[in-house]
């Protein structure tokens, strides 16, 4: 069963009298927030879409169990989707079948992502060879790229990995400033603001490699044969969020700040690098 947290706001406008409703679901934990952060930022967000005036019914539902939030997406309970990278990988045939836009989230201007791998200036990591390593991250495909970065070293010499999931990006940070026995994975844009907030951060640490611009931190879904005024409503929203319409800084709590569309052939590269790696990881 889900865990249903309702969050309904009946938006006034033209569409005063309309029945449709946009029913968002969360698998928050596969997200990695709390399902405290999440609720808050749901409700910020439909504060915030108020401004645009569609008339349309919203309501958040937040899912701890993947094969429910799947079938409820089939069975049109839903009509969107909010989760991670793997876990659309894992299941790209059904959410393709189903859905009709895709579209992902981002922190800032930019549609995808580039990570750092960084590591302490101290340490005596050598990305060329190691024996053992910690690896800290934050988000599914930091993990999947770093994997994918040090495979060939655990191929040939039977270097062992330790991954360790953080709460935050800002901790996974601080892992490389502190630690010399570990290495991180963050996006570019947080270790920019790591050299703004911390001026000791660039001496401390240093850049061992850094990925193709092909990441996102979460990616969304909306349903096919939602009907026609919910289609409309759709494209409203998209058209007044990539033109700059609509304010979605009050989504910095969850660190989304953008909704970008995207189309099938600009996911090939991460797919390729998902198959050859992803699929590898528990």
């Amino acid at each position: 069963m889900f865990k249903k947290i309702f969050l309904s706001l009946l938006l006034l406008s033209f569409y005063l009298n309309a029945k449709d409703k946009i029913a968002l679901g969360l698998l928050y934990g596969d997200i990695h927030f709390s399902e405290k952060e999440v609720k808050l930022g749901a409700k910020l967000w439909l504060k915030n879409i108020e401004k645009l005036n569609l008339g349309v019914e919203l309501e958040v539902f937040f899912y701890e169990n993947k094969e429910d939030v799947l079938k409820d997406y089939k069975d049109k309970k839903i009509t969107n989707i909010i989760t991670t990278g793997t876990f659309f990988f894992k299941n790209k045939e059904f959410l393709e079948k189903y859905s009709k836009y895709k579209w992902v989230l981002s922190r800032d201007k930019l549609k995808f992502i580039e990570y750092y791998m960084i590591k302490n200036k101290e340490s005596d990591f050598d990305i060329k060879g190691f024996k053992n390593i910690k690896v800290s991250y934050k988000n599914d495909l930091e993990k999947v790229w770093a994997h994918s970065v040090l495979r060939k070293e655990i191929e040939n010499k039977k270097s062992k990995i330790n991954y360790i999931q953080k709460e935050t990006e800002k901790i996974v940070a601080l892992d490389a400033f502190f630690h010399k026995d570990k290495v991180v994975v963050i996006p570019k844009e947080i270790y920019e603001l790591m050299l703004q907030y911390n001026s000791q951060f660039k001496n401390k640490t240093e850049i061992v490699a850094k990925s193709p611009k092909i990441f996102f931190r979460a990616i969304g879904f909306t349903r096919d044969g939602v009907g026609e005024t919910l289609d409309k409503i759709y494209k409203d929203i998209n058209d007044k969020i990539n033109n700059n319409r609509v304010d979605l800084s009050v989504l910095s709590y969850v660190q989304i700040q953008n909704v970008f569309l995207i189309e099938n052939n600009e996911l090939e590269e991460l797919g390729v690098l998902y198959k050859n790696y992803g699929e590898v990881l528990k």
